[in-house]
């Protein structure tokens, strides 16, 4: 070999390998460059999720506490429910504490020296008492010495504004439960500042309750990553500036904010780049010891070399991907699950337990269809099936599982085959609870159906009437032109009764929409004096149809709301007596049953009614009889009081001509030995 040729293609060589080391170390750089902004995207993420959650739980609490008589008039009861609550949630808050429209502590609990106080100088009172909606302050440095921050919900009282219920919360401790732990590396921390620039947290403990924007340094690339914070936008950084240790080095970050009712704040998880990079150490003199051996061996050795490398380094990058997976499905609410080809659960996430009673050992080795209520296994099969078929599908099936207890509860799974992948090798399935959900789209299709129903029964009863009158308003124009005296008068009288039917209608409706939107005032009563009430308004029918009634005597004790419990008995004895027919001996009776609770009963011997007809009777407009006067609204108002009272109500009959039993019960009815 020409020696000039020699050394060209060694040259030549060299150069390329000098260039295939730049490019695998730039790449391989750049790879834990991005597997660390997706760690610290997992991290921000699952620290949004718990502020979230947390104040979620926290507005969720004083909503119940706003809502509560006692605690709106701030009565002796309603003092002993916020030292109740502190008390028990001491460890978690600082203070609960109710503020009056007037912008004074009415109430607070455990610095009850605080009573009195004006705190409507405050930015978070005057920012609620403008919006009237829940407020999460600033940060700020409590008089106890502890950086705190405070949630008010507004207190309404009759439909007014009254104020607000407030919790104020340590701040350094959900600090140090969510954010302080939140990093990478020993370089890394976690920066969170609110919307206006307040440094909520930072390890810097002088920054902290201070506005970002007097400790913000002069480096451009941090100062714009803290304007698209402030703004509320998401994204990664590279600056030079520590802002916790106020050094120069470069840095990493991604941000992102957390929204919170009408606000946001916004953090950061920031790692030193040296840190990051410092493993590739070992990465660059491996390559290096690599590209000497292809420089210096063959054409053979240097290929078995690089297919060696190759799988070094595809079993690191596998290592790293699954110490992510297993890091995120840890700290998920979410259940993940790693499914085979046979059914087989390999893998299923420790939240298993809170959401099943299952522990990982219980669920794992066997097949999901064990799991599954049997009425929904045909659907996730065929679901299964299909997924099976199709590589990489998603799929999203909801179904009810099995939980330890016995019982079932609603999960919805979303997954994707990757069956086909060597380092899977299972369906991945993720799954939640939608228990909650399924009942509420359940409520809602409940309430749309009642709706309708109403709808339509109220314009088929209104029709009635209004045809009626329309018609006889008809012949009354013919029986003017004819100047027919007597039948103008007998159009006017069904023109009447028409209009009083439509009335009459109307009064039962507005009582119906009336019942549950007003609360019902709750005073003792005894039986007795309920009946009574009840029929001397029923006087005249009772005398006219010469109608015997027997009223227990047992001093049979009920709690509840006068007026409409009168109605209710009133209405019941009225059906009785309307439907004893024609009877000899009309009979109504009027007592208790005591078992498991005490049960009120209304009977009659009247004309009864087919079992198949007792549960129709209660609904809106029914009437078995259109012969009979009435709405048919009578029962729908009787039942939905005794539902407001808390009570249940139900009908017995043996058949026609065989009489009728109306029960029903009331809490807390109690009969005196």
């Amino acid at each position: 070999m020409n020696y000039r040729y020699w050394l060209f293609s060694i040259l030549l060589f060299l150069v390329i390998a000098l260039y295939t080391f730049v490019s695998f170390y730039s790449d391989e750089k750049n790879n834990v460059i991005e597997n660390s902004y997706n760690l610290q995207r997992i991290h921000a993420r699952q620290t949004s999720l718990s502020f979230r959650e947390m104040f979620d739980n926290w507005k969720s609490i004083l909503t119940y506490l706003a809502a509560d008589e006692n605690i709106i008039e701030m009565n002796k009861r309603g003092k002993e429910n916020i030292r109740f609550l502190y008390k028990n949630l001491r460890n978690e808050l600082k203070s609960i504490t109710r503020v009056g429209a007037d912008g004074k502590i009415t109430f607070t609990a455990p610095y009850e020296e605080a009573i009195g106080l004006d705190v409507s100088s405050q930015a978070h009172i005057q920012e609620i008492f403008k919006t009237h909606k829940p407020v999460i302050s600033d940060v700020f440095l409590a008089v106890q010495g502890f950086y705190a921050i405070v949630i008010h919900v507004p207190v309404f009282k009759n439909n007014k504004f009254d104020g607000t219920i407030a919790l104020v919360l340590n701040f350094e401790k959900i600090a140090e439960k969510f954010v302080r732990e939140v990093t990478i590396g020993k370089s890394g921390y976690a920066l969170l500042i609110s919307r206006s620039g307040t440094e909520l947290y930072c390890p810097r403990r002088i920054h902290v309750g201070n506005n970002i924007k007097q400790t913000l340094h002069d480096d451009p690339n941090f100062a714009n990553m803290i304007k698209r914070m402030l703004e509320g936008k998401e994204g990664t950084s590279l600056f030079y500036y520590d802002h916790a240790s106020e050094s120069y080095r470069k840095m990493r970050a991604f941000y992102m904010p957390i929204h919170l009712d009408g606000t946001y704040w916004s953090l950061a998880i920031v790692t030193s780049e040296d840190e990051l990079t410092a493993g590739l150490a070992d990465f660059r003199n491996k390559l290096l010891m690599l590209i000497s051996a292809i420089f210096l061996g063959a054409v053979l050795f240097s290929y078995y070399a690089f297919k060696s490398w190759g799988l070094v380094k595809e079993t690191e990058q596998r290592k790293k991907a699954e110490a992510k997976f297993r890091a995120l499905l840890s700290n998920s609410n979410d259940i993940f699950m790693l499914i085979n080809s046979e059914g087989v659960i390999q893998y299923v996430s420790s939240a298993i337990e809170l959401l099943t009673g299952f522990e990982a050992g219980d669920i794992e080795g066997k097949s999901f269809e064990k799991f599954i209520h049997p009425e929904d296994l045909k659907n996730v099969v065929e679901v299964w099936d299909q997924v099976l078929q199709n590589e990489r599908s998603l799929f999203r099936v909801e179904y009810r599982a099995l939980k330890k207890d016995g019982k079932y509860i609603w999960l919805e799974a979303v997954g994707r085959n990757f069956l086909s992948e060597p380092h899977l090798n299972a369906v991945v399935v993720n799954i939640r609870d939608i228990t909650e959900r399924r009942i509420k789209d359940e409520e809602i299709r409940q309430k749309n159906e009642e709706i309708t129903r109403f709808i339509y029964s109220v314009s088929h009863d209104l029709k009635s009437p209004v045809v009626t009158i329309r018609t006889f308003v008809d012949y009354m124009k013919e029986n003017l032109k004819k100047n027919d005296v007597k039948k103008l008068s007998d159009d006017l009288t069904y023109i009447d009764k028409a209009s009083e039917k439509m009335s009459k209608l109307i009064e039962d409706l507005l009582e119906l929409s009336r019942l549950g939107r007003v609360s019902h005032k709750t005073e003792k009563l005894t039986l007795q004096e309920i009946v009574k009430d009840s029929l001397d308004l029923l006087a005249g029918q009772l005398k006219e149809k010469n109608i015997r009634i027997d009223v227990t005597d047992k001093p049979v004790i009920i709690y509840g709301d006068k007026d409409k419990l009168v109605d209710v008995f009133r209405n019941l004895i009225e059906n009785a007596v309307k439907f004893t027919g024609d009877c000899e001996q009309p009979h109504i009776e009027i007592g208790v049953k005591e078992s498991e609770e005490i049960i009120i009963y209304i009977k009659d011997n009247g004309i009864g009614i087919e079992p198949e007809y007792k549960n129709k009777l209660f609904g809106l407009f029914e009437k078995l009889n259109a012969d009979y006067e009435g709405t048919g609204l009578g029962l729908t108002i009787v039942k939905r009081i005794i539902e407001i009272h808390g009570g249940r109500i139900w009908i017995e009959s043996e058949g026609l001509n065989k009489g009728t039993t109306v029960f029903f019960t009331l809490p807390k009815t109690i009969i005196r030995g």
